[in-house]
């Protein structure tokens, strides 16, 4: 009897110290990782919806050298503010012309100067996370908290404030901006790392 009490206190203790180690690695996210993870990426893929001052828009967004001389492709999945856009394919190749986007839209195609009001600060050059480093570089030091399985980091930015929600792999799945009282939200799904996608029409 006292063998089964032995082995059955053994064994609540081993619950309890997996349980603690999986509670520790969830709160071992830090943001220090989560720039690691973008820093060491060759390309990823990410689809992500958009609701902000520019509408509210669904993206699949893939890059490669991130980090380099980046090749872009994005396509307009859906967009309850544009509905025409629904099936724009965007694409920037620097080989082809470092200051231009290409785009099909239908059966047409258009160039765009990377200055072109509907491409300055998008994500049709550039990676949607190198955007977010950019902006949150701006901010003050992160505010960490939990929600739920998620790490919190919430920046103060001048009169407002940058939230980004990072998973248990370092991984961005949420991001909130609140400047002048306006918010612009992201919401990132089917994150795939270094594996080779296809960045052309």
């Amino acid at each position: 009897m006292k063998r089964f009490l032995r082995l059955g206190v053994a064994a609540v203790a081993l619950v309890g110290a997996l349980v603690l180690n999986a509670t520790g690695a969830q709160a071992e996210v830090t943001w220090d990782a989560v720039v690691k993870k973008l820093k060491s990426a060759k390309d990823y893929t990410v689809k992500y919806e958009y609701e902000g001052p520019k509408g509210k828009f669904e993206f699949d967004h893939r890059i490669v050298d991130p980090n380099g001389s980046p090749k872009v492709r994005t396509e307009i999945l859906n967009s309850k503010s544009e509905p025409g856009k629904k099936g724009t394919v965007l694409v920037y190749d620097p080989a082809w012309n470092k200051d231009k986007v290409r785009a099909k839209i239908g059966g047409g195609a258009i160039t765009r100067n990377l200055t072109h009001k509907d491409v300055v600060d998008t994500p049709f050059y550039q990676g949607i996370f190198t955007i977010v480093m950019d902006q949150v570089a701006k901010c003050g030091k992160a505010a960490i908290s939990k929600d739920g399985d998620k790490t919190v980091f919430r920046f103060k930015c001048g009169g407002g404030t940058y939230t980004v929600w990072a998973n248990a792999n370092a991984e961005i799945v949420r991001t909130e901006r609140i400047a002048d009282k306006v918010k612009e939200v992201r919401q990132f799904s089917s994150i795939t790392w270094n594996s080779g996608p296809n960045v052309s029409f």
